[in-house]
């Protein structure tokens, strides 16, 4: 007989206002400030969502019994993962403005995908879920893309009727236009820099938490954020920039990380700036990670390559 394929229709995550659901657009003045008031969504063009249950049982193991005794109840829980293209909404609007903080505590209500063929569907709905990791990537002639990972708390499978309530779609959709990058800055409290020659620059935001639960409950009571946050940077650049390299070992001779307010070196801050087409358009500062420290220098060389640097970073804070 004939499979039906059910192909991906519809994605809603109202909760998360400005990132993933075209719907549910953000409007803030975010943290530059003077710039206009943010309304739009990051990420319009989703690519792939991914939804795992866990099972959470353990072996139970017993004195005179080589097998099995049994299996533990406890909490296994769900892993969702969204990979979107992102939009050039910061371009005309600057900031997002988000900050790490906005994700520690719990999403209030779900995320709902909704899957369909020409008869029937499924709506998956995913509660309770927290933000656990975020990443930003950028690559030479190519789109920019963030991918985001969630754990929540349970996941619900239902028969949706597409003749009773018709394909759902992401109908707000509009002509999406990538982000752009155009600029990478390295700032410290002794020098600065403009890195040319960049290949691909990756930022990744992990918050750490602990599971609390109580008496009478399968599932987490909360997950608290472990401070600090986890954040980390890796560039590669084509090693013909001199200037780089010997920035990089004066940076890593006068480093102090207790100093970010004296004139000697303290910690990094690495900028990712946008910019328009249009001529007489502003470029905007669209990622800024800070209280950062370089962890390692890798030269690549190859027959018949180009010879790269790869400079990695690790700090505390991201906003975008």
């Amino acid at each position: 007989m004939a499979v039906a394929q059910h192909e991906a229709s519809s994605l809603s995550f109202p909760q998360l206002s400005g990132v993933f659901d075209v719907t549910s657009p953000k409007t803030s003045a975010g943290w530059l400030g003077s710039e206009l008031p943010f309304s739009g969504v990051m990420a319009e063009a989703v690519q792939t969502v991914s939804i795992t249950s866990r099972v959470g049982a353990e072996n139970l193991l017993a004195v005179g019994t080589r097998g099995h005794a049994g299996y533990s109840k406890r909490f296994g829980g769900v892993d969702v993962s969204i990979d979107a293209v992102l939009t050039d909404n910061a371009q005309t609007s600057g900031a997002y403005g988000f900050d790490l903080q906005d994700f520690e505590s719990k999403i209030d209500g779900p995320l709902t995908l909704i899957t369909t063929n020409s008869n029937s569907g499924k709506k998956i709905s995913v509660s309770g879920l927290y933000v656990n990791t975020i990443n930003f990537n950028f690559n030479a002639n190519d789109n920019a893309t963030t991918s985001w990972g969630f754990v929540g708390d349970s996941v619900l499978y239902e028969f949706y009727d597409v003749a009773a309530s018709g394909v759902a779609g992401n109908n707000d959709y509009h002509c999406v236009d990538p982000l752009t990058w155009d600029e990478i800055h390295l700032v410290n409290g002794c020098s600065s820099a403009m890195l040319t020659g960049v290949q691909s620059a990756t930022f990744a935001a992990t918050l750490n938490r602990t599971e609390v639960y109580q008496i009478g409950q399968f599932v987490p009571y909360d997950r608290t954020v472990t401070h600090p946050y986890n954040v980390t940077v890796t560039l590669n650049t084509l090693s013909n920039e001199v200037e780089l390299v010997n920035w990089w070992q004066k940076f890593v001779a006068s480093y102090d990380p207790m100093a970010e307010c004296s004139t000697t070196c303290g910690s990094i801050i690495i900028k990712v700036r946008t910019k328009p087409l249009a001529n007489d358009a502003v470029g905007r500062d669209f990622i800024i990670a800070s209280g950062l420290r370089p962890t390692s220098s890798t030269l690549n060389t190859a027959v018949g390559a180009n010879s790269t640097v790869t400079l990695n970073f690790e700090g505390t804070s991201l906003r975008f």
